[in-house]
């Protein structure tokens, strides 16, 4: 199981948030996933804004299961917030609830939290709430601190580079809790290309290592 988790970090020098995290339809990023001894094909597309929010973006996700993963951003020049609708059956005393009819009766939680900030420096920030856990909701306790870097080699040419470490605690008031650390780096102009996290559930240990391989802008665009 795994959350949903996007970083990023603070420049020494301000850039806007979304340089380093593009949301440009029709983008493509094709990566390699290491988990364990076996290596993955992971490509994420960006799809079009929500015609209710022109600025809430789905990032599509499909690790070959040929059952893509929606998660909707929305980005600024000051901070990108992840969002979720989450929807589960509601419970009485334990048991699940059905109408008249023995429909399924659900509620419906929005869920919005940064996963960036920018600052004229290095920073920390925390964040304590909910998030989506599988199909339903979750405890979330998030700290994350965030570094700029210079410029690094980034698919063969010098980007600004930013590190953001962050750790996240995900259903802890629930039950046995999930915890996970990552070290990401995203480029400007590019976003995401390489994270490193492992992840602790009770006595088992997973690491996970992903590297951008290809970013293809969409045809015809100015980020080409």
């Amino acid at each position: 199981m795994m959350v949903a988790s996007l970083v990023f970090a603070a420049l020494a020098v301000v850039a806007p948030a979304n340089e380093y995290f593009p949301l440009h339809e029709g983008d493509e990023y094709q990566y390699e996933e290491v988990i364990g001894k076996r290596k993955y094909a992971l490509v994420k597309k960006i799809g079009a804004p929500a015609e209710s929010d022109p600025n809430l973006v789905p990032m599509v996700t499909d690790n070959g299961s040929g059952e893509p993963e929606s998660t909707f951003y929305r980005a600024t020049e000051s901070a990108v917030n992840l969002y979720m609708l989450v929807s589960r059956q509601k419970k009485m005393k334990g048991q699940l609830q059905v109408d008249d009819l023995g429909n399924p009766v659900m509620e419906k939680k929005e869920i919005t939290y940064p996963v960036f900030k920018v600052t004229g420096r290095e920073v920390e920030w925390a964040y304590s709430g909910q998030t989506a856990l599988l199909s339903d909701f979750a405890s979330l306790e998030m700290t994350g601190k965030a570094k700029f870097l210079g410029k690094k080699p980034v698919l063969g040419s010098p980007r600004d580079v930013i590190q953001v470490t962050m750790e996240m605690t995900v259903g802890a008031a629930d039950g046995p809790a999930i915890r996970e650390t990552n070290v990401s780096y995203y480029a400007k102009g590019v976003g995401l290309y390489q994270m490193d996290s492992t992840q602790i559930f009770g006595k088992r240990k997973q690491e996970r290592h992903t590297r951008l391989l290809a970013y293809i802008p969409k045809v015809g665009t100015a980020n080409q």
